[in-house]
């Protein structure tokens, strides 16, 4: 499953009523629905030597139940074309070298602002399922981070 702002998974959730003062949106992962995502997507590779279960579900405990998205947060909302079922509306103000803008668009799930975000969960993950990352340094690299 990608880890790009349009990924579909990404959708797959809900909004619920919250933060500060509850006039916010905070959107609620559907972690059974990831999991069966996952599970039909590798049950082709059940084989493998190195399909690392463990991992693959310490990376889906260590993925957020919930996120609230915030103007300089980690995450953002996924823009949709059009309206759909369960879909909510986004109002943005932006004001940039004086000018002030203004965005509408549907939303039916986040997205990460940056890779660091499921590098971080990818770190977590690797310590929970045991697994040595020193062999995967590459991996957990991004723009010099270790």
């Amino acid at each position: 499953m990608d880890w790009s702002t349009w990924s579909e998974w990404f959708s797959y959730g809900s909004f619920q009523k919250g933060g500060l003062l509850k006039g916010g949106h905070v959107f609620v992962f559907d972690k059974k629905r990831i999991r069966h995502e996952l599970e039909t997507n590798l049950y082709k590779f059940r084989f493998c030597p190195h399909l690392n279960f463990e991992l693959v579900e310490a990376v889906l405990e260590n993925l957020p139940d919930q996120v609230e998205v915030k103007p300089k947060g980690d995450w953002t909302y996924k823009r949709d074309y059009e309206e759909s079922p369960g879909s909510i509306k986004i109002k943005e103000k932006t004001v940039e070298d004086g000018y002030t803008f203004r965005d509408e668009y549907y939303t039916t799930g986040v997205a990460p602002r940056t890779p660091a975000i499921g590098l971080a969960i990818l770190r977590k993950a690797f310590s929970a399922a045991g697994v040595d990352p020193t062999g995967l340094k590459g991996v957990l690299s991004y723009r010099g981070e270790n």
